[in-house]
C-alpha cells in the first residue's frame, strides 16, 4: 500500500477490511507496516515475488482487524493529500482507508462498496463523492489513487481515471485528529454515518 500524503482530513463509516497489504509510503516517504500506533488482530501476509527497492512484509485483514497510523510524522494532509493503494480484496464491501476522528465531522474515506471502490470526504458541509464505473476483481491486485487539492478531488483505478468533484462552500481544509486508519476504523465507533461499518477483508500491496 502506497500513501503519498499532502494534506488531508477523512472521516469513514467502516469498521475493517478483509484483505492484505504490503506496503505503504506517506508523502513520498516510505512507512514499514510494523511501525505503527496501534494493530487490532492483523496477520502477515506473504509478500508478492517480486524485485523492490524496500521489500516490506505485508498484512492480511481479515474484516475485523484495522491499523492505525500516527500521520504527525509525515507530511501535513490537511489542505491537500495523494493515496495511492494496491489491494487484494477478498469481499466487495469495506473501508480501506479512513482519516477523521469524533470531533469533527470533516473526513476523508476510501471503501469499497458492492463491489465498487468509493472515494468520498467532506470538509465540514456537504459530503462529495466519486464511484468507480466498474466493480474490482476479488481476489486479485487492483490500484486506486485519490487525490485533493482544497475542495477539488479526483480518482483513477489502475491508471484509468474515474472522474473529478469539488466540493461546495468555502471550506478547504480537513479538520481531523493525528490517526490515519488503513482497513476499518475502531468497531462501532464510526464518527460518521456516511460510510459503510464494515471493515476490509483481503490484502493490500
Amino acid at each position: 500500500m502506497e500513501l503519498n500524503l499532502f494534506k488531508v482530513q477523512n472521516v469513514i463509516r467502516s469498521t475493517s477490511m478483509d484483505g492484505q497489504i504490503e506496503g505503504l509510503a506517506i508523502g513520498g516517504r516510505s512507512l514499514g507496516l510494523w511501525n505503527y500506533k496501534v494493530a487490532h488482530d492483523l496477520k502477515g501476509a506473504p509478500e508478492r515475488n517480486k524485485l523492490r527497492e524496500e521489500p516490506i512484509k505485508g498484512l492480511r485483514f481479515d474484516g475485523q482487524s484495522y491499523l492505525a497510523v500516527d500521520r504527525s510524522n509525515y507530511q501535513d494532509i490537511v489542505d491537500e493529500f495523494y493515496f495511492k493503494l494496491t489491494f487484494r480484496p477478498a469481499r466487495p464491501d469495506g473501508v480501506l482507508l479512513f482519516i477523521g476522528d469524533q470531533a469533527s465531522t470533516d473526513y476523508a474515506a476510501l471503501e469499497i462498496r458492492n463491489g465498487y471502490l468509493t472515494y468520498s470526504f467532506n470538509l465540514g458541509g456537504k459530503t462529495v463523492s466519486l464511484e468507480s464505473s466498474e466493480t474490482v476483481p476479488m481476489e486479485a491486485l487492483t490500484t486506486v489513487e485519490i487525490k485533493r487539492d482544497g475542495r477539488y478531488g479526483e480518482m483513477s483505478v489502475n491508471g484509468q481515471g474515474v472522474g473529478s468533484v469539488t466540493s461546495e462552500g468555502d471550506m478547504e481544509q480537513l479538520s481531523v485528529g493525528t490517526e490515519l486508519y488503513i482497513g476499518g476504523y475502531i468497531e462501532d465507533e464510526m464518527p460518521t454515518s456516511e460510510v459503510q461499518d464494515t471493515n476490509f477483508a483481503g490484502n493490500n500491496s
